[in-house]
């Protein structure tokens, strides 16, 4: 006979977190003299009986544990060789932040029913992706290598905010987000994201006056991409690494 072990979940309290603001307020402040806040965090231990106990001040090993179980039940921090496309990475918790590219190349790419386009293998430009705050933004540039100089294009595609926002659909659910990601996992999983959705409709037309989306994709099915038809945002890649 197997034996099966039984899990049984239990939560208790361990201690209660107090966050104390003090701001020095000046009577006789200018237009631009702000007042200045400072901070007090202090802990109480949850005793077996339910009562509180004596509050003692945060420790660095209190925030810490604290940190580590957030990170255990959302984002892992990266690790491993650094590609040699990432142009940017800040991973620390609350202020994640990856920029990466991708040199002109044939990708696949994917339309709903309703779009007058078909499956398959297209040649696109050269693509700067941005994670932050947990949302992808993604940008096209002419040439093979980007620049900080760089003047960042609207992509050629659907589903695209003015902003470089990506709507992703329910692409999250198709792909498998890495449980101990290296550098190169955390940033194949967004592509995978971007490039595995459909294209579903336009929310922001990334071309420039006297083009046409669907017919300049179609002509890059056999042919480079022509960056020349794709709106300048106004931006450089400098904007992006700051």
């Amino acid at each position: 006979m197997t034996k099966v072990n039984l899990l049984k979940r239990q939560i208790v309290p361990l201690a209660t977190l107090v966050v104390y603001e003090q701001e020095e307020i000046l009577l006789n402040k200018l237009p631009y003299e702000k007042s200045s806040k400072e901070y007090y965090l202090e802990t109480r231990p949850v005793r077996d009986d339910g009562t509180l106990g004596p509050a003692k001040p945060v420790s660095r090993e209190f925030i810490k544990s604290l940190v580590m179980a957030f990170r255990a039940e959302g984002e892992t921090i990266p690790h491993g060789r650094l590609p040699g496309t990432l142009l940017y990475a800040d991973s620390r918790l609350g202020l994640e932040k990856y920029v990466w590219w991708n040199p002109p190349c044939k990708r696949g790419m994917f339309f709903t029913k309703d779009i007058p386009m078909k499956d398959g293998d297209y040649n696109v430009p050269g693509t700067i992706y941005m994670v932050k705050d947990g949302r992808l933004s993604v940008f096209c540039f002419a040439g093979k290598k980007p620049k900080p100089e760089t003047h960042l294009l609207y992509g050629p595609f659907y589903n695209y905010y003015k902003n470089g926002d990506i709507c992703l659909g329910n692409a999250k659910d198709n792909v498998q987000k890495p449980a101990d990601p290296s550098w190169e996992d955390i940033l194949a999983y967004w592509e995978k994201l971007f490039w595995g959705s459909e294209n579903a409709h336009i929310i922001h037309n990334p071309m420039e006056k006297g083009y046409n989306l669907n017919t300049v994709l179609k002509g890059a099915m056999n042919a480079p991409f022509p960056t020349e038809t794709l709106q300048k945002t106004g931006k450089t890649l400098k904007s992006l690494l700051g």
